[in-house]
């Protein structure tokens, strides 16, 4: 995989997937809700959290978290949030983010755990030479 040879891509790649879902936002803050404006981010997370490793993936989260703070909580144009409604959308969006990102991650590694645990069983039930 590109990801493994070029370890470097993995973080342009969370920075990018957060920059896609704020043009998208922007192009469509009209017409969503601020909470519908947080799904386009976290599929923009689910993307990362698939994709990218789990390091990545966190900062793509933070990063969403961020961008949809910044762009579209008000006041915009800054971390200031001014309802208590707003807190609850943005620690949703991160704390989902943060535990897909987990999940997926854990999912991936199990299949090198289980072919682990099949070979060294393999070699466990092998008749001995002697």
């Amino acid at each position: 995989m590109a990801l493994e040879r070029h370890p470097r891509l993995a973080w342009v790649l969370a920075a990018i997937a957060p920059a896609a879902a704020t043009a998208a936002s922007y192009v469509l803050d009209g017409a969503f809700s601020l909470a519908g404006l947080g799904m386009i981010y976290m599929v923009a997370v689910a993307a990362s959290a698939a994709t990218l490793p789990r390091g990545p993936a966190a900062l793509s989260a933070l990063l969403s978290v961020t961008a949809l703070n910044v762009g579209f909580v008000p006041p915009r144009g800054s971390l200031a949030v001014s309802e208590p409604e707003y807190w609850w959308i943005l620690a949703a969006l991160l704390g989902l983010s943060l535990g897909l990102g987990a999940l997926v991650g854990s999912l991936r590694n199990r299949p090198a755990e289980a072919e682990g645990g099949r070979s060294r069983g393999a070699e466990e039930h092998r008749p001995s030479g002697g």
